[in-house]
């Protein structure tokens, strides 16, 4: 299975931003600031509030600049148009800037994210294909495959 595709920076942005606020360090922040918030209140010490937000702040935005700095480019590999060839081996992704492949057992995950099928990998980087790059007729064959694949 052959699918071409290229990522709008909107999806780029939305996905990545999703990503961010999945991590385990925003789990960490916002669990940390919760417990300091009830804490400055309870106790009427609200210069604790200072010690949860800023850097639950800070996090926040330095993870939403790089994604908007990272966006900026058009010619960033993510955002080209890529060529996935699916086969039971794994994906062959290549675009103008190169060509690589990806067994099976490097996905941990796939799920249906903001119109877009995003892979995830191991090691933590992830694919995202647009929905609207799987021609109908292949939608069943393509779930089937990542159900086959990657849940294995």
């Amino acid at each position: 299975m052959v699918i071409e595709a290229s990522l709008t920076t909107n999806q780029f942005v939305r996905i990545s931003i999703l990503r961010h606020l999945h991590r385990s360090h925003f789990f960490f922040f916002a669990a940390t600031c919760s417990i300091v918030t009830a804490y400055a209140i309870y106790s009427d010490r609200l210069i604790f509030l200072l010690v949860a937000w800023v850097p639950f702040a800070i996090y926040l935005a330095v993870g939403i600049v790089g994604i908007i700095q990272s966006s900026a480019a058009n010619d960033r590999p993510y955002l080209l148009k890529t060529r996935y060839e699916l086969s039971n081996k794994g994906i062959v992704v290549s675009n103008e800037r190169g060509k690589s492949m990806l067994e099976w057992k490097h996905f941990s995950d796939s799920k249906l994210m903001l119109g877009c099928y995003v892979l995830f990998l191991h090691a933590g980087p992830m694919l995202a294909i647009p929905q609207t790059a799987i021609a109908p007729e292949q939608v069943n064959q393509f779930e089937t495959m990542l159900a086959k694949y990657i849940s294995e």
